[in-house]
């Protein structure tokens, strides 16, 4: 599972639940049109449990930039956003929980901050020494018959 993957999940996701929204990456220099979502995404924390297993931390913002001054606005989306990351994501076959979300309000922009915590399965043929790994492996195949 890639995170470029998982940004593309948690996309698809915002264009689903709201479709009226306009979606950016943060820092985008083309013309914005309001209202908008920039989406910033970098993973924080990565921790191997084993040679194949890697527990990750990924944090993510998304910023809402409506397209008027209401308050009312910014708080109703506020808790829309709530409630549509408290699902589980779905990436491929893999369910994440994000576990910590957190509505900011800065100036006109309402900043959602979410941390998406999961295991990653390394792909074991990318492995240094599977090879030998392997050739082991069939040798004491071979041996036990």
């Amino acid at each position: 599972m890639t995170l470029v993957r998982i940004k593309e999940c948690i996309t698809e996701k915002l264009k689903d639940a709201f479709p009226q929204v306009n979606i950016y990456e943060k820092g985008t220099k083309q013309e914005i049109i309001k209202p908008a979502f920039f989406i910033d995404f970098f993973p924080i924390f990565a921790e191997k449990e084993n040679i194949y297993d890697q527990r990750k931390l990924i944090n993510g913002t998304i910023s809402y930039d409506p397209d008027n001054d209401s308050m009312d606005d910014r708080l109703n989306m506020a808790g829309q956003l709530m409630e549509t990351f408290h699902d589980i994501l779905i990436v491929d076959t893999r369910n994440i929980c994000p576990t910590i979300m957190k509505a900011q309000l800065d100036g006109e922009k309402l900043n959602f901050t979410y941390k998406l915590k999961f295991m990653d399965r390394v792909d074991e043929t990318k492995l240094h020494g599977y090879e030998e790994y392997e050739l082991m492996e069939d040798l004491n195949l071979k041996e036990e018959f």
